[in-house]
């Protein structure tokens, strides 16, 4: 199962963690002040100087802001244009996204996201920055856990989804196949080697040659046998195009989760 995250719960939970660090630091600034008036020896004016320049550096390193120690998020692109860069708020501008797009949020920081994308032009994956504000959170990249009748837990995480799409003999692709990845982990510690049903699911978005809108779903199922305590698989997934042929194609969500171990 992956968790479904809105942005505005994680901006939530980040002023709310920040808030606390405020408390945090105050609190223990008093205690220290407290302690030192009122139970420790005399101290010379230096002595006291640098006491208050320590805890003052310490309450600032509590109280800087901080990227977000989260999973790694889904989004999708809301703008029609979106600039990537160098960093928050940065001048230089890495890459132009449109609207639609599906990139992998890694942290936050001050509302920015810091983003891992496919460059359209070289096809290689790159990092930079991007505003909140214009990113559509899908989900988070989490596990799902399968528990069997004995105790016994099998986990699934998802390691990536390649999308592979053919030409038809009029330019554009007439058939597609979505590649998802993953890896299973268990604390199963038995003599038989468990066979781990695979569910995995996606959904892809294209345009026609008139421009209209299109889109689908395909899942299938992957019977995997564990020989030790961890292993990957990958499960594919064809869909056929129809007559019309397709162009602008893009992986819109994908899941995998565990439906049953025996």
């Amino acid at each position: 199962m992956i968790l479904c995250w809105r942005s505005d719960n994680l901006l939530k939970d980040s002023l709310s963690t920040l808030a606390e660090r405020r408390e945090s630091a105050f609190d223990s600034a008093k205690n220290v002040k407290s302690r030192s008036c009122l139970d420790g020896p005399r101290r010379s004016p230096a002595m006291k100087a640098t006491i208050f320049l320590t805890i003052a550096l310490a309450t600032l390193s509590i109280l800087a802001p901080r990227p977000l120690s989260a999973k790694e998020l889904i989004a999708r692109i809301s703008a029609d244009s979106l600039n990537v860069r160098d960093k928050p708020n940065g001048n230089e501008v890495l890459a132009k996204l449109t609207k639609g797009t599906i990139v992998i949020i890694s942290s936050i920081s001050d509302n920015w996201g810091r983003l891992h994308f496919k460059d359209s032009k070289t096809q290689k994956y790159r990092t930079g920055w991007a505003s909140m504000k214009h990113l559509q959170v899908i989900k988070a990249i989490g596990d799902d856990t399968y528990t069997t009748s004995r105790g016994a837990e099998f986990t699934i995480s998802i390691d990536d989804a390649n999308l592979d799409c053919r030409e038809g003999w009029d330019g554009g692709y007439s058939a597609c196949t979505v590649e998802i990845s993953y890896s299973l982990s268990t604390n199963y510690n038995g003599l038989n080697d468990p066979n781990v049903n695979v569910d995995c699911e996606a959904d892809l978005r294209w345009s026609d040659a008139s421009g209209w809108p299109r889109s689908d779903s395909e899942s299938d199922s992957n019977s995997h046998y564990m020989y030790s305590d961890s292993d990957s698989g990958s499960v594919e997934l064809d869909f056929s195009i129809g007559i019309d042929p397709a162009v602008r194609v893009k992986i819109s969500d994908y899941s995998c989760s565990i439906s049953g171990v025996y």
